[in-house]
């Protein structure tokens, strides 16, 4: 068996069970009164993201692209990979907003919610420059999948075309700036605002640099040998470490260094039949976990008696959004998914 034909092949059965780490260890950062604020650096999970995204899909898409699938075909299959438990997501958010449970700081009207809701659903931002208004307001983690579809139309329309050196050009340029962004600002944890260049230098980079180590993956995809164990122990103490005064420094090691070789070593990585399963149930989990964080959270607090804090809120709280993913997945994400893809012929 050739190269191309084993790298096709493979199947990347770390990888998924990391990104559900990475997923519960955003909602650990973002709700750090709910448990023990393990996950400090737990924002960096997003670059982890977009690392992924730029090596997966370039693994299950370029050899497609390349042979003249349609632009359009590309984009309505990463708009319906996302686009059910996202929703899901913004209807719980927008519900729980009428009912005056939300997390939105600005003043809004009722139809300005509308509006914003509406425009959400199909992964457009809004912005009404004012401090702390969110461009998904109520669905607030929806702002890394605006920049992840932005990074998969220029996947297809350009970056999948150029040579290496190229696309190593773009990835260095984006790192430059995002760099510089994260000293200035203190951490990695931004790119919150559609209208500033944070966003898109953290997806720039990450993304081009995973397809970037997929292209150095795919010249020999069964050299080596890794275990499973080995990548999640590792991403979880790169997410674990405290708070520092040299913060931005370790962000950017992290952002440059550590989480690149982590995915590349995580394309080939194992994990044997003893928790099989359990990764695999985390890694469905993962993208319903990471979307339905802020409407399970607001919920619980609506529902569950005033001053209930940590640890008693986790331990209810993750279970619930593990389980919560899992029904998701199983039930809309994945029937509505099938529905969309016949209707679209995608």
């Amino acid at each position: 068996m050739n190269t191309s034909t084993q790298s096709r092949r493979h199947k990347f059965e770390a990888m998924d069970a990391l990104r559900g780490i990475a997923a519960l260890a955003v909602v650990e950062f973002h709700f750090n009164g709910i448990s023990a604020h393990f996950f400090r650096h737990g924002y960096l999970a997003v670059d982890f993201f977009f690392l992924l995204s730029g090596f997966v899909l370039s693994h299950a898409y370029q050899q497609r692209l390349d042979n003249d699938w349609p632009l359009g075909r590309f984009l309505k299959v990463r708009f319906i990979r996302l686009w059910p438990l996202s929703t899901l997501g913004l209807v719980m958010g927008f519900v729980l907003a009428l009912a005056g449970h939300s997390r939105i700081k600005v003043p809004i009207s009722i139809r300005e919610s509308w509006l914003f809701a509406g425009l959400n659903l199909f992964f457009i931002p809004v912005d009404l420059r004012s401090p702390g208004f969110m461009m998904f307001p109520f669905n607030p983690a929806c702002w890394s999948l605006f920049f992840e579809l932005i990074a998969n139309l220029l996947h297809a329309l350009l970056f999948r075309r150029v040579r290496s050196g190229m696309l190593v050009g773009v990835c260095v340029l984006s790192g430059a700036v995002l760099a510089w962004r994260v000293h200035i600002m203190g951490s990695a944890n931004i790119g919150l605002n559609a209208d500033k260049i944070d966003g898109y230098a953290r997806v720039m980079f990450s993304y081009t640099l995973g397809m970037l180590l997929f292209r150095l993956w795919r010249q020999s995809p069964t050299a080596r040998h890794v275990s499973s164990m080995s990548v999640i122990v590792a991403l979880m103490l790169l997410l674990a470490v405290p708070a520092l005064k040299t913060t931005a420094w370790y962000d950017i090691i992290c952002i440059l260094l550590l989480l690149p070789l982590l995915v590349y070593f995580s394309g080939y990585a194992f994990h044997g039949e003893r928790y099989e399963k359990v990764l695999q149930a985390l890694g469905r989990a993962s993208y319903g976990i990471y979307v339905l964080q802020f409407p399970v959270v607001l919920l619980l607090r609506w529902i569950l008696p005033p001053g209930l804090h940590r640890p008693f809120l986790g331990l209810i709280l993750y279970p619930l959004l593990i389980s919560s993913a899992l029904v998701a997945d199983f039930y809309i994400d994945t029937p509505m998914r099938s529905k969309l893809r016949a209707w679209s012929n995608a």
